[in-house]
This record gives C-alpha cells, sequence and structure tokens, in this order.
C-alpha cells in the first residue's frame, strides 16, 4: 500500500567534496548512473548517483518502497541549483504530491478554500499544517516528464510563498521598530521617575 510514503528527493550540481561524503571509501561506486548506497550512519534507506547532466540525486525514505524504486528513473531536472523536494504517495486522485520547504507561508486563512478551488487548476494546493500552510504540486504517475512537470508548478507556488513571507516579515520589523522607539521615550521619561509604572504604548489607538 502506498497511501502515506514519503520520499526525500535532493538534487545538487556535481560537487567532488560532497560525493565523497556520499561515497565515502567506496570510491569505485561514482559511475554515472548507477545507483550507490549513501555512505555513514543513515536512518532508513539512502540511495545516490551522479544522473544526467552531471547532476547528483538521492533518494531518501524510512525502508525501500514501490515508489523509490519509481523515482530511481526519474532524470535530474534541468537545473543549476540545490534542490530538496518531499515526494507523497496518496495524493489528489490518489496520485503523488510534491512539496519543499520553501513552498510553507502563513496560515490557515478564511479564503483558503476558495483559493484552493482556483490552484487546484493547475494541479495546486494550499494544505493546512499545524501553525502554517504548506503548497503542494500533484501528479498522477511517477515519470520523468510528471515529476519535472510537478516541480515546474511547484515552484511557482513557491514564487509566491516566498513573497508573502517577506511581506510579512517587512510589515512585522516596521511594527517592533514602533514598539522600539515609543519604548525607548518611555524609558527617558523613566529616568524622571523610576518608581512609575507606565501604560503600555497606545501605538494604533485601540
Amino acid at each position: 500500500m502506498l497511501n502515506d510514503l514519503v520520499v526525500t528527493y535532493e538534487q545538487f550540481p556535481f560537487d567532488a567534496a560532497r560525493v565523497r561524503s556520499l561515497a565515502g571509501s567506496h570510491q569505485s561506486g561514482t559511475d554515472p548512473g548507477v545507483w550507490n548506497a549513501v555512505q555513514g550512519k543513515i536512518a532508513g534507506c539512502a540511495i545516490w548517483r551522479i544522473g544526467q547532466g552531471h547532476r547528483v540525486q538521492i533518494l531518501k525514505s524510512e525502508s525501500n518502497c514501490i515508489m523509490m524504486d519509481s523515482l530511481k528513473l526519474v532524470e535530474a531536472m534541468d537545473t543549476e541549483d540545490d534542490g530538496d523536494w518531499q515526494v507523497t504517495s496518496g495524493g489528489k486522485g490518489s496520485g503523488f504530491s510534491v512539496t519543499s520547504g520553501f513552498a510553507i507561508t502563513y496560515g490557515e486563512f478564511p479564503w483558503q478554500g476558495e483559493l484552493n478551488d482556483w490552484l487546484c487548476l493547475y494541479g495546486l494546493e494550499l494544505r493546512h499544517r499545524v501553525g502554517c500552510v504548506q503548497g503542494e504540486a500533484h501528479f498522477s504517475e511517477i515519470s520523468t516528464m510528471s515529476f519535472h512537470n510537478a516541480l515546474r508548478r511547484l515552484h511557482w507556488l513557491e514564487s509566491f510563498c516566498v513573497r508573502v513571507n517577506r511581506q510579512v516579515e517587512l510589515t512585522a520589523k516596521r511594527t517592533w521598530f514602533q514598539v522600539d522607539q515609543r519604548c525607548r521615550q518611555d524609558q527617558a521619561h523613566l529616568l524622571l521617575d523610576p518608581d512609575e509604572l507606565l501604560s503600555p504604548p497606545d501605538l494604533y489607538g485601540a
């Protein structure tokens, strides 16, 4: 049964030092296209290979599974960026979904259902997590074309999550700067009467 299985898929451009850390003393296992066990103390199952375009691919899971075997057939994504994705079975229509740490943002919010109705048109979804929402891209089968398409759609959603996070961070910085400035004024006032207990600053007329 595939439900609830999670496989981590990582990818990065070839780097000799990072490859040595994966291969350990088994340097003969660095032949392109051949999957090898990650050396060292690894929880569960972890394999790697030098894939298409001289890009290194890594698969990790609690145990070897059908989904991991299927992902071994997927070619490396055509990108020079590092990637770290989580692939889950049992997605929309009993298919698969992929997400990443860049697809996390603040939530949930009242209009999330309406937003998901729109995102569904593109095979995307914002799922509620503890204290946040996380974007996912759904796909029906594990193949190079289908998986790469899902990653491109997820990247589109990631860009919006990053934008929202930046805006929230800027708003928080501005707000706390106002609080800091008011507190500095109050500290100056306390120098005149150190025993006085002040009321919290009324920044927004609440």
